[in-house]
């Protein structure tokens, strides 16, 4: 087994290796591979200095943060990237072992997509430095599945602080976004909102790039936190509900509107399941009217609300308008992306990765490239039926995941709600949604042979009832 000593080194040649593919393929980001290859022994050295407990914290809260994009010559990061660069070296350097598991078939799959879609971007995109751009933001995306998903395996501690910490700040960038689009309303202050085109208001966007992708983040931690009380019981703070179901209200999302009722549907079923399951009940001291008491609350003022013709309301209104505004350039913009696929004969192969939009300019503004939101027709755009497949059996081997009914119809529910968000705003770049599957496919019972070679050191285990040595 490699050293230590011999990982950190494999890590820096392997980025430099990346960095001067990337510099021959695209000459204008050469300067960009240097500064990886020199940044590369700093990021070591202070990945050695903090304790992977506290890196961990900070790339969940990181990936709620897809706002804060910084530009570096001409390409753009996320606050997660960074904090990437610190977890990956310190596990390395550290906890090798939990990084050297065995791969489940769906973390496989992906990988596999992501590298068919590099291989599709270098042959076909028109701009091969803007595709392979956001094949590396897949890639990291990937990443960071891989590391939180060892991380919560061999050290079911952290997993649990994770959720606690993430839901809580979910909820209170829901509270934060809520109350800026309200002040909004009122006034005349444009604090962490956008213009909304249906209704002629404003829509929340919080700490978030826009508004799709507040109302996803914060539908996916709601997600999270109502699986957690239909299969583990677990009580849940009555703000943070609120907070969710505030915020995803405020999104103006109607893609996130509707995955939020169809993940209240799919929940009552895996209850149903869950309780026929359950002979004995919640334990006796179980708060079981919490979570019910919290989402009637948050409903209750989204109601009222629309009672009195917010733009919420209007936006309501329209949710399955395909004639409003935006609706109607959705569906144009799906109809040109066919009929490019039929024209081009790339069914099979894809054209390029986030490719749409250096065919097409947009129609709305002016010298900006189009954009293809929709994931199941982007999926098939970009990377063909060869991608599409790739997909498509990653997200089956992770409904297969779970060993009960109850936990399977969640996975699929997950994947259900991922496509539903998808039809507007395609959310698999980013990190936010893989941290969400790291977290429910890392319980203790979840895996049915251990992933975690105990052959490797240090040895972690998902068992909440064996110790387990964090490394500081």
């Amino acid at each position: 087994m490699a050293t230590r000593p011999a990982a950190a080194a494999g890590v820096i040649g392997g980025v430099g290796v990346v960095a001067g593919i990337l510099a021959a393929l695209t000459p204008d980001i050469g300067f960009i591979g240097v500064g990886i290859v020199l940044g590369a022994p700093l990021a070591l050295l202070v990945a050695t200095m903090v304790r992977i407990p506290v890196l961990v914290l900070a790339l969940v809260v990181s990936c709620q943060l897809t706002g804060g994009r910084f530009p570096l010559l001409g390409y753009h990061f996320l606050p997660e990237h960074v904090v990437l660069l610190l977890l990956g070296p310190a596990l390395l350097l550290r906890s090798t072992g939990w990084l050297l598991r065995r791969m489940a078939a769906y973390e496989a799959l992906l990988l596999a997509w992501v590298g068919w879609n590099a291989v599709v971007s270098l042959v076909y995109a028109v701009d091969t430095g803007a595709s392979m751009a956001i094949v590396a933001w897949m890639f990291l995306a990937w990443l960071i599945l891989w590391c939180l998903r060892s991380c919560f395996l061999a050290d079911a501690e952290a997993r649990d602080r994770a959720v606690r910490l993430g839901a809580s700040i979910a909820a209170s960038l829901g509270v934060f976004a809520f109350v800026l689009w309200v002040l909004a309303q009122l006034t005349d202050i444009r604090v962490a909102v956008q213009p909304d085109y249906v209704t002629g208001s404003v829509a929340a966007k919080g700490l978030a790039s826009e508004a799709n992708f507040l109302g996803s983040q914060l539908m996916f931690w709601l997600f999270l936190v109502v699986r957690a009380r239909v299969l583990k019981r677990s009580a849940i703070p009555v703000w943070q509900v609120c907070g969710l179901v505030l915020g995803i209200a405020a999104s103006l999302t109607r893609a996130v509107w509707l995955a939020a009722a169809l993940m209240i549907v799919g929940a009552a079923v895996a209850s149903a399941f869950s309780a026929r399951r359950s002979a004995t009940g919640p334990p006796s001291g179980a708060r079981r009217p919490s979570a019910l008491r919290g989402a009637l609350a948050g409903l209750g003022i989204v109601a009222l609300l629309l009672s009195i013709g917010s733009p919420a309301a209007q936006k309501l209104r329209v949710s399955l308008d395909f004639g409003s505004v935006t609706g109607r350039a959705r569906v144009d913009t799906w109809k040109t992306a066919w009929n490019d696929i039929r024209e081009e004969g790339s069914l099979v192969t894809g054209l390029g990765t986030n490719s749409f939009g250096q065919r097409h300019a947009s129609p709305t503004l002016a010298g900006e490239p189009d954009y293809l939101g929709n994931l199941p027709l982007a999926t098939l755009y970009d990377s063909g039926m060869i991608g599409a497949a790739l997909l498509t059996a990653a997200f089956v081997a992770l409904v297969l995941r779970s060993s009960t009914v109850p936990g399977r119809i969640f996975n699929l529910l997950f994947v259900a709600l991922l496509m539903v968000v998808g039809a507007a705003t395609s959310p698999v770049w980013f990190g936010f949604v893989w941290a969400v599957v790291a977290i429910f496919d890392s319980e203790p019972q979840a895996p049915r042979s251990p992933e975690v070679d105990p052959a490797v050191e240090p040895t972690g285990s998902a068992d909440p009832s064996q110790k387990v040595e964090v490394p500081a």
